[in-house]
């Protein structure tokens, strides 16, 4: 599979992050998963440190779409 690349769109820039977590942390060999996240920070702030906000999206059992720029889609 193919992974997200860093974009900047209408002066916001968009980073991907990609973790791999196991599916029980009570027993780690019994396999990992992949968390998809995305930073999103302004162009004009550089790389000034910033507090996180963290967003849940997508339920139990099914993903969320994955956002690529401003048009919500």
């Amino acid at each position: 599979m193919m992974k997200a690349q860093s974009f900047v769109e209408a002066g916001v820039k968009y980073t991907p992050h990609y973790f791999q977590v196991p599916l029980n942390y009570n027993a780690p060999n019994s396999g990992t998963i992949e968390v998809f996240a995305r930073e999103l920070s302004l162009v004009s702030d550089g790389d000034a440190l910033k507090p996180w906000l963290v967003y849940f999206q997508g339920g139990p059992g099914f993903p969320s779409p994955r956002q690529n720029g401003t048009n919500g889609g």
